[in-house]
């Protein structure tokens, strides 16, 4: 879908994109109510946010075509409030397992900035995912 978009003549900006989709609802809802948006991405559908292939591709569809809003949700889990029922170094494990995709979408959401457009990052009440010492 990316390079269809990519090629077209003059690539028509997309209103929405889901990165991180879990149950891709707010895709489903932006197809009904005839929202311009990419395919949400998620690893059931076989994408990944710490994979450099995955990578290029949604940054050229960021440069080149464009996103006006970006949504993110990316795993929590071990920063929730039940990693902290995990030892210090299994809870270290588990973030740093995460860490090339944040990182990816962190700098995602400064290409957005950079381009005056805007994203929205989920994080759950009492979730430590936001504090940098946290990622590492």
């Amino acid at each position: 879908f990316i390079a269809e978009a990519t090629h077209e003549e003059k690539p028509v900006i997309k209103s929405f994109w889901e990165l991180c989709s879990g149950s891709s609802a707010l895709s489903a809802q932006a197809a009904k109510k005839g929202v311009s948006h990419f395919p949400p991405v998620d690893y059931r559908y076989g994408w990944n946010c710490a994979r450099t292939r995955d990578q290029v591709a949604m940054v050229t569809a960021l440069t080149t075509v464009g996103v006006r809003m970006l949504f993110m949700a990316p795993s929590c889990h071990p920063w929730g409030s039940n990693s902290r029922t995990l030892s210090s170094e299994a809870r270290r494990m588990k973030r740093q397992a995460e860490r090339p995709s944040l990182m990816f979408l962190a700098m995602l959401c400064l290409l957005q900035i950079v381009m005056g457009r805007g994203y929205m990052f989920e994080n759950p009440a009492f979730s430590d995912i936001l504090y940098p010492m946290n990622l590492l």
